[in-house]
């Protein structure tokens, strides 16, 4: 597998990953728990973590492969 094809699939990854943990977020952050709106919480750090990643691999492979 070339680098192209690894941060292709890291980006795929981290795109699934963002999804996922959004939909947890919404699950618990208008929860009148405290432990569940921390959780809402978590969720948001990872969705955001999960974008970042999704970003900087996209743009290797945008680097990488030629741009547009």
């Amino acid at each position: 597998m070339t680098l192209l094809g690894a941060m292709m699939a890291v980006f795929i990854a981290a795109w699934c990953i963002m999804v996922a943990a959004w939909f947890y977020t919404v699950k618990h952050w208008n929860s009148p728990s405290r432990d569940d709106r921390r959780k809402g919480i978590v969720g948001m750090a990872i969705t955001v973590g999960a974008a970042a990643l999704g970003a900087v691999s996209g743009l290797v492979v945008e680097f990488i492969g030629g741009g547009w």
